[in-house]
């Protein structure tokens, strides 16, 4: 199994509803609005997946949102560190889905 956690600014709360809507039939999505909770507000996206190769798919899903909100920017954040997306580019998405693997791990459940 592998796990990837990710954090989302809540402007974007929309873009974390779509993953676990996008991802719900091919792995475990578990989302969390910490608004209210804690000192800083964000939507931490919890994934479990057979594979590593959910990066991408992720990825994907990030960047067909970016697509369809044009002018939006995602900022994404994971043990690594925080990065904003606004753009679709090739070099950007394949960065998002390194981004996204560094704090992915494999889990025994």
């Amino acid at each position: 199994m592998y796990a990837v956690k990710i954090s989302i600014d809540t402007k974007n709360r929309e873009l974390a509803e779509v993953i676990q809507d996008e991802l719900k039939n091919e792995c475990r999505v578990e989302v969390l609005d910490s608004r209210g909770l804690f000192s800083s507000s964000e939507i931490i996206v919890a994934i479990v997946a057979a594979t590593p190769g959910i990066v991408a798919t992720i990825a994907n899903i990030i960047q067909n949102y970016i697509k369809h909100n044009d002018g939006k920017t995602v900022t994404i954040e994971n043990g690594k560190g925080k990065r904003a997306y606004s753009g679709y580019s090739l070099e950007e998405i394949k960065d998002l889905e390194e981004f996204i693997m560094e704090a992915g791990k494999e889990v025994n459940e």
